[in-house]
């Protein structure tokens, strides 16, 4: 399985658009190869750069496995968003502390072999836990981003 962004190039920075600087749009992403024993997708964004641990800016659960991406500014169609680190469903846009402290941000896809049961909003690390023994395979992207310091 692969994930990319036509924003931005795997290991690369993040365009501002998609930070707390700019629009805080998520980012459009892309994803193929995924497997036809899929029964969803999950899509997990974390930066384990915060200085109080890592941060979880976007949880979207029960993608369905025939979705090939996200467009700009949204889930993709038929998912469900969990609940990041500032308690909301949504993309939480990066907003990395100290200034001028580059965080990494991990995009993570992965597809699960059963359809995985959570309560109305999932965090996480309740979709981590289901994801135990469930995953097929799995696709990760990398984006940078630093705020003026």
């Amino acid at each position: 399985m692969r994930l990319s962004s036509p924003a931005f190039a795997d290991g690369g920075s993040l365009p501002p658009v998609y930070t707390c600087t700019g629009r805080s749009l998520s980012p459009p992403l892309s994803w193929d190869h995924v497997s036809p024993r899929a029964r969803e997708l999950e899509l997990l964004v974390t930066d384990p750069d915060a200085p109080t641990g890592p941060v979880s800016h976007w949880v979207v659960h029960a993608i369905p496995p025939s979705d090939r991406g996200a467009p700009q500014g949204s889930a993709p169609s038929g998912a469900g968003q969990g609940t990041n680190s500032a308690g909301l469903r949504s993309y939480l846009a990066p907003c990395p502390l100290p200034p001028g402290s580059p965080h990494h941000y991990i995009f993570e896809l992965f597809a699960s072999a059963k359809p995985l049961k959570f309560g109305d909003s999932p965090k996480d690390a309740e979709v981590r836990a289901a994801l135990q023994g469930n995953t097929l395979a799995s696709a990760r992207l990398l984006a940078t981003y630093a705020l003026g310091g």
